[in-house]
């Protein structure tokens, strides 16, 4: 390859611009199948002699087998590492034309879409499992009594099925992000070249049929100059993150001693190194922890992106490693909450126990939503309830104060029908409906695991056609 005569530069400038140990491992057969597409096109156009496309084929399908020999090369990126490889394998005049028609600026972003496209589909995958336990926890503790907390006390009755369907709808509302984020990502950028396109007669639409890509993106230098599909993508799953470190906070808080709510899968804690009774959830709390940081790599984008000139800056290349750290957490995340909620032991008694709050002050709205029924102005009634619970009274005697029968945790919860609400009755409907929907959408899932999978199968067979010479 080409390069401008600038001067040696010194080995500790050179690492410190290069992705060859941070971005490209993560991205190298990505960008072997985006060279390779581009080879196969501009071989069907006539553009590339056939001896010459039949070698770089050989090439290209060989070096998927030698990642590591070809990034452990002393260039700025794997573009050169890869095209100095395979000017090593079948020498210049042949490899010369691999580099034809094509920039590094739109292969990386190609590539790069190709793997936040894969690491949302692991996402979305990881994700719909964890979906999957929690709508089986709703059916399975419907009527499992526990209390609903507001500013972390007592609050109002629910169940321990009502409390998961919550969790879910939150994955569920997350997972709809990442899944419309995918159609941003899920675009070519392959023939706008440095900026501008190439002069030669490409055409895009079939490159990235040929990758799998549902579509181009339309103008050339916002194709390779822009990775505003890094933020939309990334951000979806950032905030997942966040929702799976809300409940990793209620976990962690519930299966402390104080609580007793539920007992963490021995393969989700450690002991302590010195107290012999400590036995510590740091599954969870790496969730919790991870979370924070996702935070901080998606304010990092933009804070990269916000100041940069229109077109490509190696500033971008900075976008890269953060997004795919986050897809790859959320999936993660995703899988160890799924796996630590399927093997959890909850205790129904503990549960049970707290579901009413102390002396029943969960029952407060209750007994007074009854004593308005009776026709005491609600405002009025809110008043003497909390007066009597002020005072040290149970909600029972505050009732009997008032002349109104006690309320009761099991009648709490079957008089709560409305539509999301904690009635068991209520919460198994809502737990088929979870689960109905979770059909769909895994199918949806299922059909563009498919669609990616076939791309990549249909463009290594073509390239063993052209290097065997049948192509």
């Amino acid at each position: 390859m080409y390069r401008p005569a600038l001067g040696e530069r010194p080995g500790w400038i050179a690492e410190y611009t290069s992705s060859l140990r941070t971005v490209d491992p993560l991205i190298f057969e990505e960008v072997v199948l985006v060279a390779s597409a581009h080879l196969i096109h501009l071989t069907e156009l006539g553009l590339i002699p056939r001896s010459a496309a039949s070698s770089c084929a050989s090439a290209l399908l060989k070096s998927l087998n030698a990642r590591e020999e070809i990034l452990s090369g002393e260039y700025d990126d794997v573009h050169e590492s890869l095209e100095a490889w395979i000017v090593g394998e079948i020498g210049e005049e042949a490899a010369g034309w691999i580099g034809f028609g094509k920039s590094r600026n739109d292969q990386v972003a190609a590539a790069i879409r190709l793997a936040v496209r894969s690491r949302v589909l692991r996402a979305l995958r990881q994700a719909a499992r964890l979906r999957e336990v929690l709508s089986s926890m709703g059916g399975r503790f419907a009527d499992w009594p526990m209390p609903a907390f507001t500013h972390l006390r007592h609050a109002q009755p629910t169940t321990l099925g009502h409390y998961a369907l919550a969790v879910e709808e939150s994955v569920s509302h997350h997972w709809r992000s990442m899944a419309r984020a995918l159609e941003e990502v899920d675009a070519s950028p392959m023939g706008a070249c440095a900026a501008s396109g190439p002069s030669l007669p490409v055409d895009r639409r079939r490159v990235a049929d040929l990758l799998g890509f549902r579509g181009v993106v339309g103008n050339t230098l916002y194709a390779s100059g822009s990775r505003d599909f890094l933020l939309t993508s990334s951000s979806p799953a950032a905030w997942l993150l966040v929702s799976l470190s809300r409940v990793a906070e209620d976990l962690i808080v519930w299966s402390t001693p104080n609580f007793g709510y539920l007992r963490v899968p021995p393969e989700h804690s450690a002991s302590s190194s010195v107290m012999p009774q400590k036995v510590n959830p740091v599954t969870l709390e790496v969730v919790r922890a991870r979370a924070g940081e996702a935070i901080g790599r998606l304010l990092a984008m933009a804070a990269v992106m916000k100041g940069l000139p229109s077109g490509y800056n190696l500033d971008l290349q900075e976008l890269t490693l953060h997004s795919l750290w986050i897809m790859d957490e959320a999936a993660r995340a995703s899988a160890v909450m799924a796996d630590l909620l399927a093997r959890a032991e909850w205790d129904r008694e503990a549960l049970r126990r707290d579901a009413a709050g102390p002396g029943g002050e969960g029952l407060a709205q209750d007994l007074a939503e009854q004593a308005a029924l009776r026709g005491v102005p609600f405002r009025e009634a809110h008043r003497s309830v909390a007066l009597g619970l002020s005072a040290g009274r149970g909600v029972g005697e505050v009732a009997a104060d008032l002349g109104l029968p006690p309320p009761d945790l099991e009648g709490a919860l079957r008089a709560r029908t409305v539509e999301g609400g904690p009635n068991p009755r209520e919460v198994l409907r809502s737990a088929g409906a979870a689960e109905e929907r979770l059909k769909k959408d895994e199918g949806w899932l299922r059909a563009e695991e498919e669609r990616v999978r076939s791309a990549r199968e249909r463009v290594l067979s073509l390239l063993r056609g052209l290097a065997s010479g049948r192509g």
